[in-house]
């Protein structure tokens, strides 16, 4: 927009045309995000966050590189997609410091961590997220590094990208990592309203359902609340609702 005001305020003799600079293509269109956290409210601890970037019409693709055949059982087919996109070395789990977090003002609710209680005693695996480690990183430098990654693997997810970002609930997700982006300087969302997708309303529309699911069988190999798991889950059923049309 500055070059045609340049050339609108002050006209050259002669102007030469030049060929567009072609950035490289990124290798993701999409990318399916999760949270587990400590209430509803954008201002919530964040437990873990799952990143799963991938193509939502690479369906013969995976089909090809994964030696399945179309006429194969769809839930064969489902699962070893799963497993495949959630084992790819982009996918990102982030298990996230929870003090850290409180000190800085992020809130948690009885409801939810009612709902962990119960998850402790069904699912324990998943429950394990609030299990303090050395090994759990500071919200800050998950956002970091959160950002490098969509920025080197997701086309550019703004007004003029083709990237995406996918997630359950339009908002719900996306508005909790924002409202964490907003916490420190210099930090920002790299998508923008448009290039958000509810994953509900999708796997909706491509599989004629009304809940936000597909009606295939989890994986066996599947954990239930575990923010990796979820998203990877998302984009199979997003892959394969879109290639079975």
């Amino acid at each position: 927009m500055k070059r045609i005001f340049k050339f609108l305020t002050k006209p050259k003799k002669e102007v030469k045309q030049t060929k567009p600079i072609e950035l490289p293509k990124r290798q993701f269109n999409e990318v399916a995000l999760d949270l587990e956290t400590l209430a509803l409210e954008e201002t919530s601890v964040i437990l873990s966050i799952g990143l799963v970037p991938f193509n939502m019409d690479s369906y013969n693709d995976l089909l090809h590189t994964l030696n399945l055949e179309r006429e194969e059982d769809l839930q064969v087919i489902s699962s070893v997609i799963f497993t495949h996109i959630r084992e790819l070395p982009t996918s990102r789990y982030y298990k996230l410091d929870i003090l850290d977090q409180f000190e800085k003002g992020r809130i948690a609710s009885k409801s939810t961590l009612d709902f962990w209680k119960k998850q402790a005693l069904i699912n324990s695996e998943a429950a394990s997220v609030l299990d303090r480690s050395a090994s759990d990183i500071t919200l800050e430098d998950s956002l970091t590094d959160i950002l490098e990654h969509l920025t080197t693997y997701v086309e550019p997810m703004n007004y003029h990208g083709s990237g995406r970002i996918v997630c359950r609930g339009y908002d719900f997700d996306c508005g909790k990592l924002e409202s964490a982006l907003g916490m420190y300087e210099g930090k920002k969302a790299p998508w923008n309203h448009s290039r958000r997708r509810c994953s509900r309303s999708l796997i909706d529309a491509y599989f004629d359902t009304t809940k936000g699911f597909s009606g295939l069988t989890k994986p066996v190999n599947m954990v239930a609340h575990s923010a990796l798991d979820d998203a990877a889950w998302d984009a199979t059923q997003l892959i394969m609702g879109r290639g079975l049309r």
